[in-house]
């Protein structure tokens, strides 16, 4: 084979690997985006290469190839070009069979739907909404399937979003719970492992995937059986983000962040906390972890840097920014992004000291976290979802 064939060949097969890896919330629920190249100024008229009219949402956008995928209230799925902004098809998720309304739920005061962030494999998409709709989608717009399964019963109302393990798709509901990735079929239901608003993580011990939960239980991935239960305990709430895992350690974070260091022997899983460290408010944002800093937020209380191995604070900053920091932080390129619901986006250096390197702002905010692909910041600002980069 001529060197150039041989070349395109092996660029065909790592673009197939890396469409086929899930790509979900804040992309593998780490927050961090490695490779990404992003821009560090954007504004309303400044390396916006283009906003499209989708909705406004709190459902982080995915990235898909050269599709972008976003879900908007009151549950629209929308698949973009990538390059222009384009919109290439547009489906109306709630829109369910006869036979399934019956099942819809939409729980008191909840006027939003669209709160989840989708998951792909680059093959398929699958989306829930917070009335217990959950389906796939395939990338040209057809549903191949659809289930309706019981909302999570919290008082705030539902927002963790699906997580798929290999052709298992997870779904938190009244308990959270497996399906078939390629039919919907349910798989099981975890009994003691309790709903909550942060998105499950995934960690192997063992040779064994497991599913850690913002409440702190951990559940095997192949049937469901709940291996420990509030390894977290003493977070001080019940509100708690997604679980950041590193390697076997889960670092969990509200009103107080703890890390736990998990190990499975004989299909046994055991937990050792290795620190706890009161936090001055509480955390809705998901942390991220870099160099053996973790880097928090509690709302209303600045921004924090943790010593991932003794929980010390390293820094504690107040900041100049309006304090509802729902987005989750995001690591992307050399940079710390950090952004609350009103537009406004601080791009940090993530380290020790407080260094700033740019404010960004747009007309208008939302709830959902930045994404980032190569050199693109992809963000939503009120019913606009943007493109920004050189």
């Amino acid at each position: 084979m001529p060197l150039a064939a041989e070349l395109c060949a092996l660029l065909a097969l790592f673009s197939a690997q890396d469409a086929a890896s899930p790509y979900g919330f804040r992309r593998d629920g780490s927050g961090v985006f490695p490779g990404a190249t992003p821009p560090t100024e954007w504004g309303e008229k400044k390396n916006i290469k283009w906003r499209t009219n989708v909705g406004a949402g709190n459902s982080s956008p995915v990235v898909a190839g050269d599709k972008v995928l976003v879900l908007a209230e009151p549950g629209t799925l929308w698949c973009l070009d990538r390059t222009k902004g384009h919109v290439i098809w547009n489906v109306v998720v709630g829109d369910v069979p006869d036979g399934l309304k019956k099942d819809l739920r939409d729980l008191p005061g909840l006027k939003e739907r669209a709160r989840a962030t989708p998951v792909t494999d680059g093959q398929s998409v699958y989306v829930s909404l917070t009335n217990g709709v959950v389906a796939c989608y395939t990338m040209k717009g057809s549903r191949p399937w659809v289930r309706v399964v019981p909302p999570a019963p919290l008082s705030y109302g539902p927002s963790a979003s699906p997580v798929l393990a290999g052709k298992i798709l997870l779904v938190d509901s009244m308990r959270l719970q497996a399906h078939e990735a390629d039919t919907g079929n349910p798989l099981w239901k975890a009994a003691a492992a309790e709903p909550h608003y942060g998105t499950p993580a995934l960690l192997t011990l063992d040779g064994t995937l497991l599913a850690v939960t913002a409440k702190g239980a951990v559940v095997r991935v192949s049937d469901g059986a709940v291996l420990a239960r509030d390894v977290a305990a003493g977070l001080g709430g019940d509100q708690s983000p997604t679980p950041l895992i590193d390697r076997d350690v889960a670092y969990f974070a509200y009103r107080r962040c703890t890390a736990v260091k998990l190990a499975m022997k004989e299909g046994k899983v055991s937990a050792q906390k290795l620190w706890e460290q009161e936090l001055p408010g509480d955390v809705i944002s998901s942390p991220v972890l870099k160099d053996g800093m973790l880097f928090v937020i509690p709302q209303g209380a600045g921004y924090r840097v943790l010593e991932a191995k003794t929980g010390k604070a390293l820094l504690e900053k107040d900041l100049d920014l309006d304090p509802n920091f729902y987005p989750s932080l995001a690591l992307a390129g050399k940079f710390l992004f950090l952004g609350n619901d009103k537009g406004d986006t601080l791009v940090l250096d993530p380290s020790r000291e407080f260094k700033l390197v740019r404010r960004n702002e747009l007309p208008d905010g939302s709830g959902a976290s930045p994404v980032f692909d190569g050199p693109n910041a992809f963000l939503r600002g009120g019913e606009f979802l943007y493109c920004a980069g050189p």
